[in-house]
């Protein structure tokens, strides 16, 4: 549950990523997917191998 700070979270689509370890990835970005503002006391489910990312609005930090 997020608690403070704008954030938008981004998930599905297609991640750009590289492999830094055997079933380990990290990325930059998401192309495409869903977009969604998450405001304190929204909680959300992210599915096991989703690709999700969440982009700090204007804040230089958040809270969950």
């Amino acid at each position: 549950m997020y608690r403070s700070g704008g954030v938008l979270f981004r998930g599905d689509g297609t991640p750009l990523a590289s492999e830094t370890a055997v079933d380990e990835k990290r990325n930059s970005t998401i192309q495409g997917g869903t977009c969604q503002k998450l405001y304190a006391g929204d909680i959300i489910r992210i599915p096991a191998r989703t690709a999700h990312q969440v982009l700090l609005e204007g804040a230089h930090e958040f809270t969950y």
